[in-house]
């Protein structure tokens, strides 16, 4: 039997949360719609959007604020992230919650 410990409080942020569609273009962009009005998450937790590659150890975050108040940075060039196929990780910190926050 297989236990799951999660020690970090870690909650599982739904697909449904977030539609992003990347723009080809010069430089590569993207744009995305992020909607955590169904979860319980404090208004006041960073939301944070990140950008890869397969085989690629380059990461690039983006701040889209806090959960309270979402708002895209003004620039979401991909021009870093080589390879096709980009893959993002939404992720919501909750800075309040102890010294060295914590990924919800």
């Amino acid at each position: 039997m297989i236990k799951h410990v999660n020690f970090t409080g870690r909650r599982r942020i739904s697909r449904s949360c977030a539609e992003i569609e990347v723009l080809n273009g010069s430089p590569r962009t993207f744009h995305a719609a992020i909607d955590l009005s169904a979860t319980k998450m404090p208004p006041s937790a960073k939301v944070f959007l990140e950008a890869m590659c397969a085989g690629s150890s380059v990461v690039k975050r983006f701040d889209f604020g806090t959960v309270g108040q979402l708002q895209a940075p003004a620039d979401l060039s991909l021009e870093e992230i080589e390879g096709a196929n980009v893959f993002f990780s939404l992720k919501v910190v909750d800075i309040e919650s102890d010294r060295f926050g914590r990924i919800i």
